[in-house]
């Protein structure tokens, strides 16, 4: 307790600085008893008091404070030159983001996602899926279950273009799986279909997304960058626009003399579009459009600096035991739900046959059932009611 003293007992003369200068004490409690001012024994020269929050009890049975630790910073060493190298090095090997358009099949379902990079990346990928029905949408991305369909593309430095591309691709894809009641032929088929047929109708969208490729990389769109000359294009567009809304103000006027010589619109300039190639995993994929025009060229087969051949046969030997399993589990599945007809049907029966009427046999035949049902005694007693007339 010596080392202890509360402010009750300092003198008015003497100051609280002065006392803690003179006596050894490690702590001197102030007012606040969560308030204690610490002081090191081994100097007795004044120093600058350092007020720190903390319980009196236990700086009591302690006997002081601990000392604090300094905590050293370690400087930061610059890189060497071969650090630096090989940094640069990695950022060469990766491709411009656009370049190149990945295209992803799921082997099961036919879903179809556009990806900018190699790895399918689940928070990217699910931004492109749609609500096309109850336990019919796209809730996670298992690797394992998708394949690498097409690869296009585009030539260096031209990542704009691609990103361009990629844009208009991820928006078709939206609007096939969203707005496919447009009145059609098609929109009344699936119309006629059940919720779960129809939305597995409207997650195959493997056809659509090469029929949507092959129109946007031949210059469709407004906007397309694929097109070289698309700011001539943009402003011949905006000419005739502005040409069609002066020729409905002169419609509109009676006083529009018929030998004034109108403007005719200007002609359309050609495209010239920019050279592209795509990388097809089948062959017959592409042909489900109609049509490519001349700056597609295609080649048989996904770049080798993306995948393998050993990555590609493994990833595809995974997959195949994997529709096999499919296969099997559904053989299962369905034996099992005839299974369950059957013995419903067996029931019904049963309900029926005992729903059914007593039906006498015809005369000339033996059996219990030739021969009339008797009424049951009754063995009951009688109720209070029927006793109150007697």
């Amino acid at each position: 307790m010596n080392s202890l003293c509360t402010a009750s007992r300092l003198s008015a003369g003497r100051p609280l600085l002065s006392m803690v200068a003179r006596r050894p004490a490690a702590v001197v409690v102030t007012r606040r008893p969560t308030l204690a001012a610490v002081v090191p024994r081994q100097q007795q020269q004044l120093q600058q008091l350092e007020f720190v929050r903390t319980n009196v009890s236990s700086v009591h049975e302690k006997g002081g404070w601990p000392k604090r630790k300094k905590i050293l910073s370690v400087p930061k060493t610059k890189p060497t030159a071969e650090e630096r190298e090989a940094r640069e090095l990695a950022k060469r090997d990766v491709t411009p983001l656009g370049e190149k358009i990945y295209l992803w099949n799921h082997i099961q379902a036919n879903y179809v996602l556009w990806s900018t990079t190699k790895e399918l990346r689940a928070n990217k990928a699910l931004r492109q899926v749609q609500f096309t029905g109850k336990k019919n949408t796209l809730i996670k991305v298992r690797k394992d279950y998708w394949r690498p369909m097409a690869t296009v593309q585009f030539p260096a430095g031209e990542g704009e273009v691609g990103l361009s591309v990629y844009q208009k691709l991820v928006e078709l894809k939206k609007r096939h799986e969203l707005e496919w009641d447009d009145g059609g032929e098609e929109a009344k088929r699936l119309l006629n279909l059940s919720k779960k047929e129809r939305g597995r109708e409207l997650n195959d969208q493997k056809g659509n997304s090469v029929a949507d490729l092959a129109f946007i990389l031949a210059g469709g769109g407004k906007g397309n960058k694929v097109v070289v000359n698309h700011e001539d294009l943009k402003h011949w567009r905006e000419r005739v626009k502005d040409l069609e809304e002066q020729e409905a103000e002169e419609a509109k006027e009676e006083e529009v003399k018929a030998e004034k010589i109108q403007e005719t619109p200007p002609a359309e300039p050609p495209k010239q579009l920019h050279k592209v190639r795509v990388f097809w995993a089948n062959e017959l994929d592409h042909h489900f459009a109609e049509s490519w025009s001349d700056n597609v060229e295609h080649v048989l087969g996904l770049p080798q600096e993306d995948w393998t051949n050993e990555d590609l046969d493994k990833l595809i030997a995974n997959q195949e035991r994997l529709v096999e399993l499919h296969a099997d589990l559904k053989v299962q599945k369905m034996a099992k739900k005839e299974l369950k007809a059957e013995r419903k049907a067996k029931r019904e029966a049963a309900k029926q046959k005992k729903r059914q009427p007593f039906k006498p046999t015809p005369e000339g035949e033996s059996g219990w059932k030739s021969r009339p049902r008797a009424p049951k005694p009754f063995t009951g007693k009688a109720p209070k009611w029927a006793n109150e007339g007697l």
